[in-house]
């Protein structure tokens, strides 16, 4: 990127004169001014480049299947939002209206924005239909023809946006958008528009500015003809056409680009006289038209005035004079398509892009004019380094590129363009001397092959700023220059960064049904790209003093630290492992010396193997007493504190307890067992809480608990765990490392380098998203969940029985329900259920045996059927379980 350039002098560049007409000249409006601006500039001539059409392209057109890795994580675009072409929001449009709103020949002085409140269509301009019913190379005034045409249609698209943006309502603009109905729009908006720094009030400020609003619907409809409409190798094509080009294109796929264009073209002209003579195709054309006017009407009606049918008509007409131009383009045998990606966070290059808000940047504009050695410059203002970049702020129409085989009539301009200034040239005498051989040997001519570049510039909304790497996979030079410094800006960049998506998900997060599995953690994408940048950028040995083993020194203590946030404690008292299991093993071991032969430790029969391996193998070597905490009630099992205290004598010095069992779902209250244990001087509880920390917020401080582990897997992150140790109760531990090594951290005394560091550099992106997660209102959903599948069985008592709380209360359980049937085996049923249906369930003692066995009196192998549901399953996936389970059953 040239950053000497003078950016204001750079915005009025990208928009260049030209032949003004009568419109221009009255006055205008700001908005006007700038819209008018951008409308015109496409009449600049296009560069053109010599290319070799010898040999073959290395690639052909990326067919519009392909997942476009810009857009936001892996969310697609205007997907079915009508998929009856024929229902309330399906209309007609007969041959001769779509015809008629592509074939207008008007004086082209007359600009689209007057045509139209005459009530008059306002594309046109040129007869395109010859120009574009011509497959031959070359024909005249076919390219400029293209480019014209573009710019019309674009023209009509922000004429649209103009008239029937609907201005916002203030305060309520971001809640109006997130409501549960427009998740299709917030996936065009978030993918379209760059929030900030500010995160939630970002995206309100922009929701509430009246230009981005426009530029926003100019953009959603700018993204759906191109997605909907261009991308599709025969707008109406009908289902036998459809399997005919898709065949082709996978079997021409690694041909030349223009070999597959030229073949798809030929075939395309049988299927342009079959529809011009038998009228073949028409229904599937009535109806593919119908659908996307519809789709499109849905998605853009959080931001539009539809008050009056004129809206729906008007982009009904835009919708078919795309299908036009789209079907037209596609009979072009010489012609290869490409829509070069713009990001929203990318820096303005005018050569592709134009500003729509032209003349507010040139006002706003941080630069000033000033004489250096006798020049004028533009140099930046003291205290405005954060506003030195043209940013992106809204993508409001994609650009497009024509790669012509035989150059055409553009191609010929530029070759007289370059003549001419060859002519003019202040180069030396030896270097024009050198290009008049060069092109005397080449022999350029027309037809040689140059390629016509930029049909249509990116139009698009800016803003002051500085660069944002928030898209990776962009490509430009600053995402490139970042991977190969191995810089960590996308980190610091992303700092304070809300997708407009995830405000969505969080808001919708208590509605049934409205958060699939899909959408299943909104952190996925941020903690497996932090795990691939550690691996390529970081991966070296910690503690060392050069830069890179600085950075990822930093990644692994961040990962420890966001654990200590998110459980509230200090990062001293956090270590992380690869498992629980591992964890309670080496902590038994550090607590080797402390357990002494007289000591007592007490074990809950109703944990996880986990928390009672390593406590039964430690007072075997100490031999020292072991209790076992049990309970009474068999079906309904719970841990009672009096239970505890009758337990419990001056030699205690452990217990370990679960904080939810894996089997039953039924909460202990840890923070009362804690206060029972810490009667006795000395005693410390060790709490597994696996099965608890996916439901609930962990918060140890206020539990008073000594140990607590859980693993990161069960709560929507990477395979590992962690472990916390209060500073009081390292006191009474031993370390495991080194004998060189220092103890003030629990990482120093059980790590043992045992964190896998990649992983652990991941944990800040889940613990945010948890972070961010309301938890009262995913407890409130979790207890919905839970009682349609507890109601049922409970609904039943002749052939289930539910093991744990009998109820949906989430103060006493989490949607963990195991349950057994009459005479049936749990193996047999969960089996049954696999096979038909894609549910999953699970049949066991899930490392419960104890539980499962010397408590519930079950096999211990076959135990129970256990059914585990968390905040992003939904009713509807419930009721479908419960219906399937009751087939199995009952059959």
């Amino acid at each position: 990127m040239v950053k000497e350039r003078n950016p204001g002098v750079a915005h009025k560049r990208a928009v260049t004169s030209r032949k003004r007409t009568r419109h221009d000249d009255e006055e205008q409006s700001d908005d006007d001014a700038a819209a008018f601006s951008y409308r015109g500039s496409q009449h600049a001539p296009s560069t053109a480049k010599h290319v070799d059409w010898e040999g073959d392209l290395e690639q052909g057109p990326t067919s519009s299947h392909v997942n476009h890795r810009h857009q936001s994580p892996e969310r697609p675009s205007l997907r079915s939002v009508t998929h009856n072409s024929h229902s309330e929001e399906s209309i007609s449009m007969s041959e001769s209206e779509i015809s008629g709103a592509i074939n207008i020949t008007t004086p082209d002085d007359v600009h689209p924005a007057e045509r139209w409140e005459k009530g008059e269509e306002p594309l046109g301009g040129v007869d395109i239909t010859k120009s574009f019913n011509s497959t031959k190379p070359g024909e005249a005034g076919a390219d400029e023809n293209m480019c014209h045409s573009m710019q019309r249609l674009r023209d009509l698209v922000y004429v649209f946006a103009e008239k029937y943006t609907a201005p916002p309502p203030h305060e309520q603009a971001l809640s109006d958008l997130l409501r549960p109905e427009n998740e299709q729009t917030v996936r065009y908006v978030g993918c379209l528009a760059l929030g900030g720094r500010e995160g939630e009030e970002s995206w309100m400020q922009l929701l509430n500015d009246v230009k981005c609003r426009r530029a926003l619907v100019f953009g959603m409809v700018g993204r759906a003809l191109k997605e909907h409409v261009f991308d599709v190798l025969w707008f109406g094509a009908t289902e036998e056409q459809i399997q005919w080009l898709k065949d082709h294109e996978k079997d021409s796929i690694t041909s030349d680009g223009f070999v597959r264009t030229r073949e798809r073209a030929t075939q395309i002209q049988e299927y342009v006289q079959l529809y011009s003579k038998h009228g073949v195709g028409d229904a599937e054309l009535m109806a593919k038209l119908s659908t996307v006017t519809a789709q499109l009407r849905q998605l853009l009606q959080p931001l539009i005035d539809e008050k009056s049918d004129a809206c729906f008509e008007a982009l009904k007409r835009i919708v078919g004079s795309a299908a036009i131009f789209s079907r037209r383009m596609r009979r072009m045998a010489d012609v290869v398509y490409y829509w070069p990606p713009t990001f929203k966070d990318e820096e303005f290059e005018p050569a592709r892009m134009e500003c729509l808000n032209l003349r507010d940047m040139i006002e706003t504009s941080p630069y000033e004019k000033q004489k250096v050695q006798g020049r004028e410059r533009a140099i930046l203002q003291p205290d405005q380094e954060a506003k030195s970049e043209a940013i992106v702020r809204v993508v409001s129409f994609p650009g497009l590129v024509a790669y012509r085989q035989g150059g055409g009539d553009l191609g010929e301009k530029e070759l007289a363009d370059e003549a001419y200034q060859e002519r003019g040239s202040r180069d030396p005498v030896d270097v024009r001397q050198h290009k008049e051989r060069v092109r005397s040997h080449d022999n350029i001519t027309k037809s040689s092959g140059f390629r016509s570049r930029v049909i249509c510039k990116a139009a698009v909304q800016l803003q002051w700023g500085k660069q944002r790497l928030l898209t990776k996979e962009a490509g430009t030079s600053a995402h490139l220059d970042a991977v190969r410094d191995s810089s960590k800006k996308y980190e610091q960049d992303r700092k304070g960064f809300v997708e407009l998506f995830d405000l969505y998900l969080l808001k919708n997060a208590d509605a049934a049904g409205k958060v699939d599995q899909t959408r299943r953690p909104v952190s996925r994408k941020d903690s497996r790209q932090t795990v691939t940048d550690y691996l390529l950028s970081s991966n070296v040995q910690l503690g060392a003093s050069y830069p890179v083993s600085q950075a990822s020194t930093k990644l692994f203590d961040d990962g420890c630290a966001a654990v200590a946030t998110y459980i509230n404690a200090s990062p001293s008292e956090v270590v992380l492992g690869p498992s629980t299991t591992q964890l309670f093993r080496n902590l038994s071991l550090s607590l080797y010396e402390y357990i002494t032969p007289d000591s007592e430790i007490i074990v809950s029969k109703l944990d996880h193997e986990a928390n009672i391996a390593s406590w039964v193998q430690l007072a075997k070597w100490r031999g020292c007493t072991l209790k076992w905490w049990d309970s009474s009630n068999k079906t309904n099992p719970h841990l009672d504190c009096e239970d505890l205290r009758k337990l419990m004598t001056e030699k205690t010095k452990l217990v370990a307890c679960t904080h939810t069992s894996n089997i039953l779902g039924t909460i202990n209250d840890v923070k009362a067992i804690a206060a029972v244990v810490h009667e006795v001087p000395g005693a410390l509880l060790a709490v597994d809480a696996v099965a608890f920390a996916p439901h609930q917020a962990v918060d140890v401080r206020d539990w008073g608990v000594d140990f607590y582990a859980f693993s990161w897997y069960k709560v929507y992150g990477p395979h590992l765990a962690c472990l916390y140790a209060s500073s009081d109760a390292q006191k009474h531990m031993a370390t495991l490392g080194h004998f060189f090594k220092p103890t003030n951290t629990l990482e120093n005394l059980l790590g043992l380098a045992a964190a896998n560091y990649e992983l652990t550099a991941s944990i800040p992106a889940v613990c945010k998203y948890l972070q961010g997660v309301p938890w009262e209102e995913i407890s409130k959903h979790e207890e919905k969940l839970q009682g349609i599948l507890i109601n049922y069985l409970l609904s039943k008592p002749e052939m289930y029985q539910i093991w744990g709380e009998p109820t949906a209360d989430r103060s006493k359980r989490v949607p963990v329900i195991s349950f057994t049937v009459k005479d049936r085996s749990s193996k047999e049923v969960v089996e049954a259920i696999e096979a038909k249906s894609d549910y999953g369930c699970r049949w066991g003692t899930f490392y419960s045996v104890r539980l499962a066995k010397e408590v519930m009196g079950l096999d211990e192998v076959d135990g129970v059927v256990r059914v585990s549901l968390v905040h992003y399953n939904t009713e509807d996936e419930i009721r479908g379980y419960v219906k399937v389970l009751d087939e199995v059953v009952y059959s």
